[in-house]
């Protein structure tokens, strides 16, 4: 349902389309939401200046994530480039209800060529598992992509697509516990991170919930 939202914001952030007046004027009373003292304009199209698209939008919305903002300067001229997050639900299928199927989901992370890496899509796909009760589940593992560099980029955002190994069934009284506990919270971490991609960052922001 929020697929044509998606497309509308890339179209304008990319710079193909340009906003209508009642788009700024309806994204004014959004943010007015948040800030009381803030009074957005009224919807008249004269007053609309010419824009051509939203520079740094993403990398300006991962830095004001408080989870996702510690990124280096060498990271940041990398995602100057991005200029798309999609998500997509791989493990629901089209006539079935969430609650029937793992709820499996990959983030695209879509990037005009640079200097940094050969591929225009990364991508991130968040796996679950069968839970210990009926409909439930829980994270096993993510995979990321194998990035192509150019010019490679190290212990910085980009350590996001290499995801942490998955602990299975058969390691769990094998494992040391500093092992298991430094394995455990890498997965949670990981797990947090992808939903606040999910979420927070490519999500589509309704002020009315």
């Amino acid at each position: 349902m929020k697929d044509p939202l998606s497309a509308r914001r890339k179209s304008l952030v990319t710079g193909k389309a340009k906003p209508t007046s009642n788009e700024v004027y309806t994204g004014g009373m959004a943010f007015s939401v948040l800030d009381s003292d803030y009074k957005p304009s009224p919807p008249l199209e004269d007053m609309l200046p010419y824009i051509n698209g939203v520079p740094e939008f993403w990398l300006t919305a991962i830095q004001n994530h408080e989870s996702l903002s510690n990124i280096k300067d060498e990271d940041e001229e990398a995602l100057k480039f991005l200029v798309d997050i999609k998500v997509i639900y791989t493990g629901v299928p089209r006539n079935a209800t969430c609650d029937t199927t793992t709820p499996n989901y990959k983030l695209c992370f879509h990037f005009l060529p640079n200097p940094f890496f050969h591929d225009s899509v990364l991508t991130k796909e968040y796996i679950y598992k069968s839970g210990p009760q009926p409909h439930s589940f829980i994270f096993y593992r993510a995979v990321g992509t194998n990035i192509r560099w150019k010019s490679e980029l190290s212990d910085g955002f980009f350590d996001f697509f290499s995801a942490p190994p998955p602990i299975e069934e058969d390691e769990l009284y094998e494992l040391p516990e500093d092992v298991y506990e430094e394995m455990l919270n890498a997965l949670e971490d990981d797990l947090h991170a992808g939903e606040a991609f999910r979420d927070d960052v490519s999500g589509i922001f309704d002020p009315r919930h």
